[in-house]
């Protein structure tokens, strides 16, 4: 009998995922902490919606994955705020020699899951997918997109080729990748583009496309990103000179010149404790304050 997949998070893009692997026959178990949408899915299944197709899915369900399933794959979605939780709940109740891999958005998923779990165990991605959870029990497929995975250690690189072969059953185009975690940056700074502008702008992902005038803004912002001064594409590890002001206790003190900043990219938008409103733009290219909590400073 071949063994199921664990769903860590059945938010919108679990549920899509969950629904997609079950309906290529894949065994799946759902780990769903919301009691309203666990019990929907429990009582009617799982309703996928995409464009005019439906399909219904049923799969169990339970709050807390249980102890000593032997899993093919574990993929967790929660949101990252809850990766440390889910991580520790993981630890006992996943072996070392099954698979876990995170598909979450931001940083740092898949160092929390490797201080609880095994590190080589541990694999670490992105996915283009578009998904709207409508109601509890219901998810639509707002946009079709891919995955790009690979091995957090070099002794993972051994569970990609079943990974990929899962997904691609399902329908869901995979590539594998060696730089994991420029490709995990690549898309922070794909989101670094998006979410402020269809925050500010009240519009859906998918409509920043069709709003022609509004992509070389996009492409700008990803560019910057990606190209930060000095900036080490696989670490994230960067250093440049900056101006600015001294703030103390909120009032400007007095204004600063030739000093430098250095840290880690992954770590710098980790630390960002506050986003003003400010929203100013240089060239093209806009950008509020944004508060960061901790960043080596050198200069007078």
């Amino acid at each position: 009998m071949e063994k199921p997949v664990a769903i860590v998070g059945l938010g919108a893009l679990g549920s899509v995922f969950a629904a997609l692997l079950a309906r290529a026959g894949t065994p799946v178990i759902g780990v769903c902490r919301g009691q309203e949408h666990r019990e929907a899915v429990e009582a009617g299944g799982l309703l996928l919606r995409e464009g005019e197709q439906e399909s219904r899915l049923r799969f169990p369900v339970v709050p807390e994955l249980p102890g000593g399933e032997s899993l093919a794959l574990v993929i967790v979605l929660v949101k990252s705020f809850d990766t440390e939780t889910a991580a520790k709940s993981l630890a006992g109740r996943v072996d070392s020699h099954t698979p876990v891999l995170t598909l979450q958005n931001g940083l740092g998923n898949a160092e929390a899951l490797a201080a609880h779990l095994s590190p080589d165990q541990i694999l670490a991605g992105t996915t283009t997918f578009g998904a709207l959870r409508e109601a509890p029990g219901i998810v639509q497929i707002t946009g079709r997109g891919e995955c790009e995975i690979g091995a957090w250690r070099p002794a993972g690189e051994r569970y990609l080729p079943q990974v990929k072969e899962l997904f691609m059953r399902a329908g869901v185009e995979c590539r594998l990748t060696a730089q994991t975690a420029a490709t995990l940056w690549k898309k922070l700074a794909i989101n670094a583009a998006i979410n402020p502008l269809t925050a500010l702008l009240h519009v859906r992902n998918g409509a920043l496309l069709e709003l022609e005038e509004l992509n070389p803004i996009v492409g700008m912002v990803v560019e910057e990103v990606m190209g930060l001064h000095t900036v080490d594409p696989i670490s994230g590890d960067f250093s440049l000179g900056c101006s600015g002001d001294w703030i103390d206790r909120g009032q400007k003190v007095h204004p600063v010149k030739s000093i430098a900043i250095a840290g880690n990219l992954f770590e710098l938008f980790r630390r960002v404790i506050g986003v003003g409103e400010d929203l100013r733009f240089f060239g093209a290219v806009g950008a509020p304050s944004l508060l960061i909590n901790e960043l080596l400073i050198s200069g007078n």
